[in-house]
């Protein structure tokens, strides 16, 4: 099956242009690209417009947030896809798309994610310094948060849990949050350690100076609300 990658863009232009790049390199087709803009006024969406057009370009008038953005993006997707959600700070290596579509298939996954350098969880660990991953990445676990700086969802998941709570807006807690209604719904979350994507982190937030600590109070107090009784 075709999976539809989405790429949210907020002010990160040229990040954007490194990440679909890394896309375009190291995936292997058939896949679908959409991309959505999110209100940036960088001058991102005329580059975007203008840019080869092997993706679907959505352009929103203003910016709607990490969940907002892709929420946009979902339904633009062709309906029996898998989505995998891809933040613009993230770069892709050789393999990843097909070691994590495998592992969704392997595992009866709900969820997958790769292991990566800069997230909350357990997805994240050193790199030697010579570059190459610790051998322990290789593992696969079962685990009950995944990060959304590259997200892999089955379409099951999307038809019966829906898509991302807009009430974190900026970005932080929407995917702890998905997370718990994921299991809550049945389904498993792996991480699969056979696939490395390399993460900046937060650089939406720093091309748009906003206070990382002031958004991460402000959304969990948000989660807080939502989950805590």
């Amino acid at each position: 099956m075709t999976i539809s990658i989405i790429v949210v863009n907020w002010n990160t232009q040229a990040m954007t242009t490194d990440c679909l790049a890394q896309v375009r390199r190291h995936t292997r087709p058939p896949y679908e690209l959409i991309v959505v803009d999110n209100g940036s006024n960088d001058g991102s969406a005329e580059m975007l417009a203008e840019m080869d057009g092997d993706f679907r370009l959505i352009c929103l008038s203003s910016n709607r947030g990490f969940a907002g953005g892709y929420n946009c993006g979902i339904p633009a997707a062709s309906s029996e896809n898998d989505v995998l959600l891809l933040n613009s700070d993230a770069f892709v290596t050789r393999g990843w798309l097909t070691r994590m579509s495998a592992c969704m298939v392997r595992k009866g996954a709900g969820l997958v994610g790769p292991c990566t350098n800069n997230c909350k969880g357990k997805q994240r660990h050193a790199l030697r310094m010579n570059g190459l991953v610790r051998p322990w990445f290789r593992r696969t676990q079962q685990v009950d948060y995944l990060s959304f700086f590259c997200i892999l969802i089955s379409r099951r998941v999307i038809r019966d849990v829906g898509l991302l709570d807009e009430r974190f807006h900026y970005g932080m807690f929407e995917d702890d949050d998905y997370c718990r209604r994921a299991c809550a719904a049945g389904f498993r979350l792996f991480i699969d350690g056979r696939t490395w994507v390399w993460h900046e982190a937060n650089s939406t937030f720093a091309a748009n100076r906003l206070d990382v600590g002031e958004v991460f109070e402000a959304n969990r107090r948000q989660f807080e609300s939502k989950w805590v009784s």
